[in-house]
């Protein structure tokens, strides 16, 4: 299903589809140069819980706020993008994965993915600028109306 659909765009949206996947790599880029800086420092699956549950309205409100700087830019429309956050994992996840992932079992330092979130976009060209802006928002910049925004990654979960 997912390919079907994944076709439709490649055939719809050539050059959307080619810019997405230029900022794409940029963005990886960027994610390359800072795996060495960041490491995740917690073993214990609690304390990693407990900073996640103390992270989760950080990271919505730094998503929320680079879409509304996509707007204030006018970069895109109130429609364009749809973002929703995802409950925090469950100690029972987390645990888990801290067994299954960890260099050593039990230890939480591997596990990455409790905060997250879904945004929903109109359509490629709004993923890119999406992409884009998030990664200038990892890096630090301002935009045309002169907000900053600093870096949003602190470390991993």
């Amino acid at each position: 299903m997912l390919q079907c659909v994944y076709h439709t765009i490649e055939n719809s949206e050539k050059k959307a589809l080619e810019d997405y996947k230029e900022v794409v790599e940029g963005a990886q880029l960027v994610i390359d140069k800072s795996r060495g800086k960041r490491n995740q420092l917690v073993h214990d699956p609690v304390k990693l819980l407990k900073q996640a549950l103390a992270t989760k309205s950080k990271y919505a409100k730094t998503i929320k706020d680079v879409i509304q700087l996509m707007k204030e830019d006018g970069v895109i429309f109130d429609e364009d993008i749809k973002f929703s956050a995802a409950p925090v994992k469950k100690l029972q996840r987390v645990v888990e994965k801290s067994m299954l992932n960890a260099k050593i079992p039990g230890h939480a330092e591997r596990t990455c993915d409790l905060v997250r979130g879904m945004a929903i976009c109109k359509d490629m060209s709004v993923i890119h600028k999406f992409v884009n802006y998030l990664t200038k928002a990892h890096t630090g910049f301002t935009t045309k109306s002169g907000a900053v925004i600093k870096p949003m990654i602190d470390g991993c979960g």
